[in-house]
């Protein structure tokens, strides 16, 4: 990141993942954070695992709902913890402006229920409200006014409604991710 700024250059720091952890062929969650399951866990690949793989659909499903980790804690507020602990290591850094929450957070087990183009997936929605609501003040905690993004679950990159509501900070910005999937112009 040092390299980038001496080069003019600002980075957002992102909580990246892509299907969760290494188990199911993706990054970003410890394997502590995912929760026995008998489910299958068909190795289909990016991005099939998250349509496809029943045991991948579970975790998200535990995580939006804090199950706890093997400690007792949810794995969600282990998630915030994280958090601040990167945002307060950040927080007078120049070369960072921005904080993204969670990248293209994936529902679980009810996405499909969520391809509705006009009514979205508005429980899953609800969900991700709370969470960003959860995780702001967090962060505010030990940086008071560092840019933090939030989107709404990952199949509104696809064009499907949202409902995800308000965070109440003057320090948010909405992020989306364009694939340009169904767009003739990206091509």
């Amino acid at each position: 990141m040092q390299t980038l700024a001496a080069h003019g250059n600002v980075s957002l720091l992102d909580m990246h993942q892509d299907i969760y952890n290494e188990i199911f062929q993706g990054e970003g969650a410890p394997a502590w954070a995912v929760p026995e399951t008998r489910l299958p866990n068909p190795q289909l690949g990016f991005p099939n695992n998250y349509f496809l793989n029943p045991a991948l659909e579970n975790v998200y499903a535990a995580f939006w709902r804090d199950a706890p980790a093997p400690d007792g804690i949810g794995v969600e507020d282990h998630f915030a913890r994280a958090f601040a602990h990167d945002a307060e290591y950040f927080r007078n850094n120049t070369a960072v402006f921005g904080y993204e929450a969670f990248n293209e957070p994936f529902p679980g087990f009810v996405w499909e229920g969520c391809l509705n183009p006009v009514l979205g997936c508005p429980v899953q929605d609800h969900k991700l409200t709370n969470f960003y609501t959860k995780i702001v003040p967090i962060i505010r905690a030990v940086d008071p006014t560092r840019l933090v993004f939030f989107q709404p679950n990952q199949l509104f990159a696809a064009g499907i409604h949202t409902d995800l509501g308000k965070v109440i900070d003057p320090h948010t910005a909405f992020a989306f991710h364009d694939y340009c999937a169904t767009e003739i112009r990206c091509m």
